[in-house]
């Protein structure tokens, strides 16, 4: 079976989740609620950032953040857990091609 990533309308808004989350508080359960008022997401199209969290390994299955989602919030490694999250995530797409990150629409 396939593993195909969830389905985020906002795409654009990606950036910007994780810069709020780096602002706000930990929550003791990542909800729509929490995504509405404390991050500022407020469209019901960003119900999907849920999903893609989860995919990530930022939230359990219960949408309880992980640690990787608290090492994120600290600047100096937030980008290598980030990194290290898409690889983990879409390791079938990264076994196909180790650069797969640098790949055109068409590749």
């Amino acid at each position: 079976m396939k593993k195909y990533p969830p389905y985020v309308n906002a795409y654009g808004k990606i950036p910007e989740l994780f810069k709020e989350i780096k602002k706000a508080s930990v929550p003791p359960k990542f909800a729509y609620d929490f995504l509405h008022t404390s991050l500022g997401l407020k469209s019901s199209s960003y119900r999907a950032m849920i999903p893609l969290l989860k995919r990530l390994g930022f939230l359990d299955s219960a949408n309880i953040p992980t640690q990787a989602y608290k090492d994120f919030r600290d600047d100096s490694l937030s980008g290598a857990i980030l990194a290290q999250r898409i690889r983990d995530a879409y390791s079938d797409l990264f076994t196909a091609n180790e650069y797969a990150h640098a790949l055109g629409k068409k590749e």
